[in-house]
């Protein structure tokens, strides 16, 4: 089996922080282990497989920058979650995981951004596509999926839009990244979804939703002039955007995983773990809470 081996390579490696480099001398002794037990390493062309040391983030950048090659990947995690990475115990063979790894197909999305000039321009994105502003004003968006609308109309004598912080388009990989934390669903790649979820909605709460990964997602931003947009996909920034056009990739990333501890299962256990733990931190203070809204409601009649 033919190894190309990418390692994460901080932009900063001149940090006195001291838990910084030990991160880093840590990372230098992992690369020495995995070469020698490979041995000879290839360039990512070359390679049956590309093997990625780094956390999540890197891991993204590392599939976007070679999913052209429709190479598979698998990852060693020198990250915090490593919900696309493996973790290992420094005796275990790396060839030989990888060749017991389980093999999952990731959608990726096809992103074209439009620009207040009219001109264009195409990207990928692994993770997700989200919307924000750079003035302390909230962003204001209209989004269309197959070109329906689907922000609720809130007043009926003024036009249909969404206001908040974000409108976050991901797919399953990116499921558990800012989607999650703004309050959407986490998803696996087999059930061929694309998630939207907008963050901090205002006046109203819109919920999150997914659609069919054969759906054209459009993203309009409304006064830019005035709200100065930035548009970031997998962490690329686009400024003076008047709308973004996202539709599943042809492309896709093959990435392996430990037998048992797929993405799949990483997710099931995170989920079961927080349903866990939100519902007992709920049980006692909604039983307080509620106690005395009940008796103050007796006062009140």
């Amino acid at each position: 089996m033919k190894i190309a081996l990418i390692r994460f390579r901080p932009k900063d490696t001149n940090s006195r922080d001291q838990s910084f480099q030990d991160y880093i001398r840590k990372l230098q002794n992992r690369e020495e282990t995995l070469r020698r037990q490979i041995g000879q390493l290839v360039l990512p062309h070359e390679a049956d497989v590309i093997l990625n040391v780094s956390g999540d983030g890197p891991m993204t950048e590392t599939v976007k920058e070679y999913a052209h090659l429709n190479k598979p990947f698998y990852g060693d995690n020198f990250g915090t979650y490593g919900f696309l990475l493996n973790d290992h115990t420094p005796e275990e063979n790396i060839v030989e995981a990888i060749e017991r790894a389980v093999w999952i197909e990731f959608p990726m999305l096809d992103v074209t951004i439009e620009y207040l000039d009219g001109t264009t321009e195409k990207t990928l994105a692994f993770n997700d596509v989200w919307t924000k502003t750079l003035s302390t004003q909230t962003a204001k968006h209209r989004v269309f999926v197959n070109g329906k609308n689907i922000v609720p109309q809130v007043f009926p004598d003024r036009e249909t839009f969404g206001l908040g912080d974000a409108v976050i388009v991901c797919t399953a990989g990116g499921s558990t990244a800012y989607n999650r934390s703004a309050g959407g669903k986490v998803f696996s790649p087999d059930k061929h979804l694309i998630g939207i979820t907008f963050a901090s909605p205002s006046p109203i709460k819109i919920p999150a939703l997914q659609v069919s990964d054969k759906s054209e997602i459009v993203v309009e931003l409304i006064e830019d002039e005035k709200r100065n947009y930035l548009v970031v996909a997998d962490n690329v920034a686009f400024e003076r955007v008047k709308q973004v056009v996202i539709r599943k990739s042809d492309i896709t990333a093959k990435i392996g995983f430990k037998p048992g501890f797929t993405h799949q299962e990483k997710i099931k256990k995170m989920l079961k773990y927080y349903q866990k733990l939100n519902g007992n931190k709920r049980d006692k203070p909604r039983k307080t809470v509620r106690g005395k809204r009940d008796k103050q409601d007796e006062q009140d009649k």
